[in-house]
């Protein structure tokens, strides 16, 4: 059984598991939907699937205060709703990515189009916190999990010369839609109410499924989806215990390159550090008392900070530029050493709006280029199953760094331990 298992195995990674020379590869590949044409469209598509979703996953924070009033339940249960949509669009990365893989981008996209709508129209309706907990919580944030991973693999296959850069504007649309999602929910609470401004954004939602129509499977996705089926089919022929032992090994055997899992664990790092200042900035600045309009102005602070981050290292990295690699890790170092000075800067507002400011800038970066780097040490024929694990590592990020911070200040009583350890 070990012998035939290894057999297996070892034909599967010489034959159809090779890695895809992305130069070579796509230079093989007919040209009409690979960095023109076609792929113009699904770009803008793509970059306007992000910003939409983006919009109405970032509104949770204006929610949750409507919730509070609307439901009058606890504030832990009430911020688990925002908390947790987040999470699921995070951790659910490589479900997402291994089913576009099996089942296509556009099929995945218009699924998460169709759920997400679904969870929002569902919410506007709810007449407990319960069902929201369900419906914006659980279904909405699976939905918009099934939106922007395969969004970043199909633009990741549609382009070979611009990958780097294409990919990393897209989290420049995320953050842009982050921008907006604050005054544009926040108008349409004062003058309609909840449950039309849900019903408005279930209708913005429902737009991305013209883009999972328009996503049309490349050349490119095709080939790579296809070496995979062709793998699998060949181990069904053996045994079918064989056959989901060696799916599972295709799938994990990334995790044999030691540079991407290093660069998940720096994933993890700076995902944390973010969850604690989003979350735990605006506590200490309310317990310090520096004032309501001091939240609001660090908040925006973050958000700018957050989008030139991106925008710039989006334009500065790749061919010709800086190295990607380089940029994400120097980003780390700088957000390390404020953090750890946090203690000798905190007690003047101008600190909370400095760290706050850095924080957004210098994880923006890493953001904007996880997926490209995720490319560059895994290789293109692990597009779809990088693309998911980088998303996931950042869910494991964000679930660690609230509760952490939150149990130091409960036995230290000074936040500053949380920032630092951040």
């Amino acid at each position: 059984m070990n012998t035939v298992m290894h057999k297996i195995v070892e034909e599967g990674n010489t034959q159809s598991l090779q890695k895809v020379k992305t130069d070579e590869e796509v230079k093989k590949l007919p040209r009409r939907d690979i960095d023109g044409g076609w792929a113009w469209v699904v770009l803008l598509a793509s970059y306007g699937a992000m910003f939409i979703s983006s919009v109405t996953i970032y509104s949770g924070g204006l929610f949750y205060i409507v919730w509070l009033g609307k439901y009058k339940e606890s504030e832990t249960k009430t911020s688990l709703i925002g908390s947790l949509s987040i999470s699921m669009v995070c951790l659910l990365g490589p479900l997402a990515g291994g089913l576009a893989h099996a089942l296509s981008c556009r099929v995945v996209i218009m699924m998460g189009a169709i759920l997400s709508t679904l969870g929002l129209l569902i919410a506007a309706y709810a007449n407990s916190l319960d069902v929201v907990l369900i419906s914006y919580g659980l279904l909405f944030g699976t939905g918009t999990a099934f939106i922007i991973i395969p969004v970043s693999i199909v633009v990741g296959y549609y382009f070979s010369k611009k990958r780097n850069t294409v990919l990393s504007m897209l989290t420049v649309c995320a953050a842009f839609g982050m921008f907006v999602s604050t005054p544009t929910t926040s108008f349409f609470l004062d003058k309609f109410g909840m449950t039309v401004t849900f019903i408005a954004l279930a209708a913005l939602q429902c737009q991305i499924c013209i883009t999972a129509v328009i996503c049309k499977p490349s050349n490119l996705e095709t080939k790579c989806n296809k070496k995979t089926k062709e793998f699998l089919h060949r181990a069904k022929s053996k045994s079918k215990y064989l056959r989901h032992c060696v799916k599972w090994l295709s799938i994990f055997n990334i995790f044999n390159n030691i540079s991407f899992v290093l660069f998940l664990l720096s994933t993890v790092a700076w995902n944390l550090s973010q969850s604690v200042v989003l979350i735990h900035l605006p506590h200490f600045i309310k317990v310090n008392k520096f004032g309501d309009m001091h939240i609001y102005l660090a908040m925006c602070t973050f958000s700018i900070c957050n989008a030139l981050g991106r925008l710039l290292s989006a334009l500065t990295a790749g061919k010709g530029g800086l190295d990607g690699i380089l940029i994400h890790f120097g980003s780390l170092g700088i957000i390390s050493v404020v953090s750890m000075t946090f203690p000798l800067y905190s007690d003047i507002p101008a600190g909370s709006y400095f760290l706050a400011g850095v924080t957004g800038f210098y994880t923006g970066a890493p953001n904007a280029l996880m997926t490209p780097i995720a490319v560059d040490i895994a290789g293109i024929e692990h597009l779809a199953t990088s693309s998911g694990l980088c998303y996931f590592a950042s869910g494991i990020g964000y679930l660690i760094g609230p509760p952490l911070a939150g149990f130091l200040y409960h036995h230290t009583g000074v936040f500053e331990t949380s920032f630092v350890i951040s």
